[in-house]
């Protein structure tokens, strides 16, 4: 209220919130978002199995830049660099394709009958 009757309507506009500053530098935040587009977790030094993972990055960022993250700020740090996270899959390497296939007609059938009795 004091605002808008100081300064009108332009004393209701919003300005930036600051917020607490960044762990890392812009520099810094540049070389996470490169490490995410053009380098797999074996190219830094992790195992070759593993997928990029929320507590694989804040490693790697501990290791390099010697600040320390949460899982869940890793989280909030991809968010706000463009990225999207999501939990990994799982799959089966070694998995027969067409036994695959069988179990997917075979579900699709039983699929059917259930319906049909409802």
């Amino acid at each position: 209220m004091k605002a808008y009757r100081i300064n009108g309507l332009k004393g209701l506009e919003l300005g930036e919130s600051p917020g607490r500053p960044s762990f890392l530098t812009e520099e810094q935040e540049d070389q996470v978002r490169k490490l995410l587009v053009d380098r797999r977790p074996s190219d830094v030094g992790f195992p070759s199995e593993m997928n990029r993972t929320a507590p694989l990055l804040q490693d790697w960022i501990q290791r390099e830049f010697n600040v320390t993250y949460s899982e869940r700020g890793t989280r909030k740090l991809l968010r706000l660099l463009g990225f999207s996270f999501t939990k990994p899959t799982y799959t089966l390497a070694l998995a027969d394709s067409e036994k695959q296939e069988q179990f997917k007609q075979a579900f699709e059938t039983v699929k059917k009958i259930d319906s049909a009795r409802n």
